[in-house]
């Protein structure tokens, strides 16, 4: 993070993870320095196969997908969620249906049979903007990035990385990639079957678990 006006002394210090401490890391900086922008970057895990290690993505928005509605066993998608007829939650943002991975025995679960754990809703979050009206929440399930500072990011564009390193080279090469979508949750992702869901439901192609919560900060102290 820096700020485009003043230049500060820093001292490093180890760095913390998910996204609560990110935001109140973020928050903090909006609150003791005169912020102009954000600059967030560092390691993420991909979710789409065209990318590959040593690559650089650029989003161009990021997602939360870690606030969801778990919905009782027994109830489907024509059932309404507790608090949804209040404008607190919704199903237009799809689930997850645990029963669809079933496997027992090495066999795919017929999708007829139930799973008790049922389906989770994803969840678009709360923001109260500085610069918008009083106690009139805005809904945001996608962030997107600055529009000028993405613009600046796409100078990146064909950049040449290294791709060795002490003898040992990665094959592809890497390269920077721009206008995909990331998303994060105070969730370290080590699955194959929920990382295939993330990017076949919602085109999300990297996944942290920072990001995402500087990203909505950011909009809330911005509006943009």
């Amino acid at each position: 993070m820096f700020s485009l006006m003043y230049s500060y002394e820093l001292t490093w210090r180890d760095v913390t993870l998910v996204q609560l401490n990110a935001a109140i890391t973020t928050q903090q900086l909006f609150d003791f320095f005169d912020i102009n922008g954000v600059l967030h970057y560092g390691i993420a895990g991909g979710t789409d196969d065209n990318l590959h290690i040593g690559d650089v993505s650029i989003a161009y928005s990021w997602v939360h997908t870690g606030l969801w509605v778990w919905q009782r066993n027994g109830n489907d998608n024509d059932n309404e969620l507790p608090l949804e007829a209040d404008g607190d939650y919704t199903r237009e943002l799809g689930a997850l249906h645990f029963e669809t991975y079933n496997v027992p025995s090495g066999e795919i679960f017929d999708k007829r049979d139930s799973n008790s754990l049922n389906r989770v809703w994803f969840q678009p979050e709360e923001v109260f903007p500085v610069t918008g009206t009083p106690e009139v929440r805005q809904h945001y399930f996608h962030v997107p990035v600055d529009s000028k500072y993405l613009k600046l990011a796409e100078s990146l564009e064909g950049l040449e990385l290294e791709s060795c390193l002490n003898g040992t080279c990665l094959d592809p090469k890497p390269q920077v990639v721009l206008g995909l979508r990331g998303a994060g949750a105070s969730v370290f992702l080590d699955n194959a079957s929920y990382r295939d869901f993330l990017y076949s439901k919602y085109e999300i192609s990297t996944v942290d678990m920072e990001s995402s919560a500087i990203a909505l900060v950011s909009r809330g102290v911005n509006n943009r």
